[in-house]
């Protein structure tokens, strides 16, 4: 983004619902190059992207986009209106089936000029769009970096982070946050942290080095993410992903000396030292193992995104009191989210526990009232015999 120079912690509060129920199954193959027509940059990423280039590194500038696509999208927006006016066109203009339509893809990461041309992909592929088209339009937005759950996966034993970005406009308590895939209750479960345009774009290209790494090319990750690590080093994602790279190679020592190096900077980054197990065993260091193991469980002790991750696992598998006590702890460390204390009565309703479930159930209607949570939550256990 164009507010100075360095990222800034902060919470957004308004969000503009962007919903999609097109999911695919697998990863969507990427476009074929297209023919380059007149482009125009709408960010303050090309020393980073010229870097990149320069080591070898096949990269593109995510907000590049064709002239024609922003003159369209400027006939069908407008400039007209107060500004939430103009974000709200914007988003029909993309959503809408009669417009651009655009349509979900996960795993699919793209330019802005991919992303227009395709008319699906990721939240990043999205947002570079949303963000190209709406800065064309005089509208200062920037890129949220969006820390929850459901960043984090597990794949063959190892625990990829990738990123997930949403728009931001505005600040204080005024300030909207577009958001690709959530609604406007279930942000409680996330923390927004408004970046600038270079470390989008470190998050962007993490996403495409875990592409990569799906993809089974571990070189091209490993130069990409060693690349984001010298030039980005805030990006946390990138040491742990790095890690991932080397522990699938074998290379248990060096995994651990990027992992350790993570720790250090980012001492409460869980993901870290569930794959700084992975080394420790690898490279037969039990002393290590047991300490990323014992670091690694306090952090999610303290962590309600990991707690609620666990409760859900539990719930899945049936494990109900194990379900119920990971909920309720979520619950007490945030208490604004209707969405734990819903999954919490719903696990409490299954266990047989009415009166905590009740419980449960009143919080969501003093945090969501009227809300698809709320009424998806009275129709299930009022469906369900006891």
């Amino acid at each position: 983004m164009s507010r100075g120079g360095s990222s800034s912690l902060e919470l957004l509060p308004i969000v503009l619902a962007v919903l999609f129920t097109t999911a695919c199954a697998a990863p969507p193959s990427r476009p074929a190059a297209a023919p380059q027509p007149k482009t125009v940059r709408l960010s303050a990423t090309s020393a980073l992207v010229e870097e990149a280039r320069a080591r070898g590194l096949s990269v593109d500038d995510p907000l590049t986009i064709d002239t024609s696509l922003l003159h369209d999208a400027d006939s069908a927006v407008g400039r007209w209106g107060n500004p939430h006016e103009r974000l709200r066109r914007l988003v029909a203009y993309l959503n809408d089936e009669n417009r651009l339509g655009f349509q979900y893809a996960p795993n699919l990461s793209l330019t802005a000029a991919q992303a227009f041309h395709e008319r699906r992909g990721d939240c990043i592929a999205y947002t570079n769009l949303f963000i190209a088209i709406s800065r064309y339009l005089g509208l200062p937005t920037y890129y949220v970096h969006v820390s929850e759950v459901l960043s984090h996966y597990e794949h063959r034993g190892l625990f990829f982070t990738s990123s997930h970005v949403a728009v931001g406009y505005g600040s204080g308590p005024s300030a909207v946050v577009v958001d690709f895939t959530k609604s406007t209750t279930d942000w409680k479960l996330a923390i927004y942290r408004a970046v600038d345009d270079a470390t989008a774009a470190a998050l962007y290209y993490n996403n495409l080095a875990v592409d990569a790494m799906m993809n089974g090319d571990l070189d091209e990750a490993e130069r990409m993410l060693r690349f984001l690590i010298e030039k980005k080093p805030e990006v946390e994602e990138t040491y742990n992903n790095l890690g991932v790279v080397l522990n699938r190679k074998a290379k248990y020592q060096e995994a651990l000396a990027v992992l350790e190096r993570g720790m250090k900077a980012f001492p409460t980054y869980k993901p870290l030292y569930t794959n700084g197990l992975v080394a420790a065993r690898g490279a037969k260091r039990a002393d290590l193992e047991k300490d990323f193991e014992l670091r690694g469980q306090e952090i999610a002790d303290r962590n309600p995104y990991f707690l609620f991750a666990r409760g859900m696992s539990s719930y899945q598998s049936g494990e109900l009191g194990q379900a119920v006590d990971e909920l309720e702890k979520a619950a007490r460390m945030k208490p604004d989210s209707a969405v734990i204390y819903a999954w919490l009565a719903r696990a409490c309703f299954t266990a047989g526990k009415l009166d905590k479930a009740r419980e449960a159930t009143e919080e969501v209607r003093k945090l969501a009232p009227n809300s698809k949570i709320l009424s998806d939550l009275e129709a299930e256990l009022a469906a369900t015999p006891r």
